[in-house]
């Protein structure tokens, strides 16, 4: 969790915090600075960056107590067990503080071992602690310490782990990755010290995951509680380690999760409905992220973790969706309780002639409000959106879509809709600029909108016709551009005549796309 602020602990304290935000404390009690005064005192060859790195093991061995406090929460200490173990490694210690290193971390793992709960095994914080465990066993030689930990590892991975190894549960590729580093930081020892390499599969396909999500220029979207930040790192670690890169793939329904993915040359689709999982997931109920040369459409992010106006502003409402009456189906309590969810439904996908067609669709059960998005990722690399909802009686529908370079030539809709200023959050404790794209209607009943994002300039609606009847498009349209019609009908038309017209051209679909010639491709 980053932080631009420059704050001096003086006089030094391990719980420390400069602002009132316990991550300050727990980033200073994980050690991962240990790295950093190693690579710089490799480089510079100044003992003085050494020194520090001891005096501050020293001193947090001396004067911290293993009880449960902000200082030894069991995720900061599986981590601090690795970067203790990593700088007597990469740095030649003489053997009195590497056994006194030694002495501690057993004793670290004997406090994880009382301190266990069992929501670890469906958490981020246990694959943490039990790769560190399994670390110290390799580098110690501790054969039965290793094999427990291995043993532990591959049930939690067959809990956590969802679309056949592809993606980890918790709903937010920033934690995805983080599971990632650390099966990579485990791989890593194995190779070094002999042992085999455990969970190539799992790893394969994670990494795959990875390179698919990221955006076009390669960095981990800030989806969930997640950073905007390079994945380099990660490619890097699993070719040092298995010596080739992965194999790239173009898209994926991750259908257990509740994302799918496509990523073109020139541009990049992500859509989310996702059910719920830990509290590290967002209201991402028909959410989607997009990017081309021109213009991106932005997640909120997270900005922050502590109990404040802008969790929930960030957490609730900052996604590309509908609000029904400025309410959302995600009930927010706190940062970390949640109490209540909607019905999510599966994502349905399909792809032809370079087309995509996806349709997200949930229902929110408190207010009996049933929520579709069917979206066409068209071979131009356009975005096509219909919008439904079902809501009965007097209502307001509010969408708001976060992007950058937003105006009228790249995104518009068939609402009265206007242009504003907003803010998104790339890092933690970071807020950046940003377009936001807003429609507001009142409705009774039944509402629907189009949106479309790309080169929008041509695009045009079509009405459909009933025996020869124009259906209301409030039922039936259809947006025609590059000589083809993109047919939406938002519900089953019951009563007449089921064969329906555009421009003459016959069909029967719900959603479908015909070109000029009348040749149909039905969607759905």
């Amino acid at each position: 969790e980053k932080c631009s602020l420059k704050i001096r602990n003086y006089p030094f304290k391990w719980d420390f915090s400069a602002n009132g935000d316990a991550e300050w404390t727990y980033m200073l009690n994980r050690f991962s600075y240990l790295d950093l005064l190693t690579r710089v005192y490799k480089i510079s060859k100044e003992r003085k960056y050494l020194k520090k790195g001891l005096k501050l093991i020293e001193d947090w061995i001396e004067k911290v107590e293993l009880v449960p406090n902000v200082m030894t929460r069991t995720l900061d200490t599986g981590m601090r067990i690795y970067y203790f173990i990593n700088f007597d490694k990469n740095n030649d210690l003489n053997s009195k503080f590497s056994n006194k290193i030694k002495f501690s971390i057993y004793e670290q793992i004997k406090y994880l071992e009382n301190n266990y709960i069992q929501k670890y095994n469906l958490s981020n914080w246990g694959l943490v602690q039990m790769i560190s465990i399994a670390i110290a066993g390799i580098y110690y030689d501790d054969e039965e310490l290793y094999l427990n930990a291995i043993e532990k590892l591959r049930a939690m991975i067959e809990m956590q782990y969802l679309d056949d190894g592809f993606i980890h549960w918790e709903r937010s590729m920033g934690y995805h990755n983080f599971m990632l580093q650390w099966l990579l930081r485990l791989n890593s020892y194995q190779k070094e010290f002999n042992k085999d390499i455990t969970f190539k599969k799992l790893i394969k396909n994670a990494l795959t995951t990875t390179i698919l999500a990221s955006d076009l220029d390669g960095n981990q979207v800030n989806n969930g509680d997640s950073d905007k930040t390079s994945i380099d790192y990660l490619k890097k670690s699993y070719f040092e380690i298995y010596g080739h890169n992965i194999k790239k793939i173009d898209y994926k329904l991750f259908s257990e999760y509740g994302m799918y993915v496509e990523k073109r040359e020139g541009s990049f689709l992500t859509t989310l409905n996702n059910n719920m999982s830990s509290n590290h997931t967002h209201a991402d109920f028909t959410h989607f992220i997009y990017q081309n040369s021109n213009i991106s459409i932005l997640d909120g992010g997270r900005y922050t973790y502590t109990e404040s106006k802008d969790r929930k502003i960030y957490k609730v409402f900052k996604h590309n969706n509908i609000l029904i009456d400025s309410k959302s189906p995600f009930g927010y309590e706190s940062s970390w309780e949640t109490t209540n969810y909607p019905i999510v439904n599966p994502i349905f996908v399909k792809k032809k002639n370079g087309e995509s067609f996806v349709e997200m669709s949930y229902f929110d059960e408190n207010r009996r409000i049933f929520f579709k998005r069917k979206i066409f990722y068209t071979s131009e690399d356009d975005l096509i959106i219909f919008d439904c909802v079902f809501a009965k009686g007097n209502h307001i529908a509010k969408t708001n879509i976060l992007g950058l370079n937003l105006d009228n030539s790249n995104i518009k809709s068939n609402r009265k809709y206007k242009f504003s200023k907003s803010h998104y959050s790339t890092e933690y404790n970071t807020k950046d600029s940003c377009d936001l794209f807003t429609t507001e209607s009142s409705f009774r009943d039944k509402f629907t909108q189009i949106i479309i994002i790309g080169d929008t300039k041509n695009y045009r609606l079509i009405p459909i016709k009933q025996k020869g009847n124009v259906l209301d498009s409030n039922l039936a349209i259809s947006v025609y551009n590059n000589r083809k019609y993109y047919i939406d009908i938002s519900e089953e038309i019951t009563k007449g005549n089921k064969i329906l017209s555009v421009n003459n051209h016959e069909f029967y679909a719900r959603n479908a796309v015909i070109n000029e010639k009348g040749n149909i491709i039905i969607y759905r």
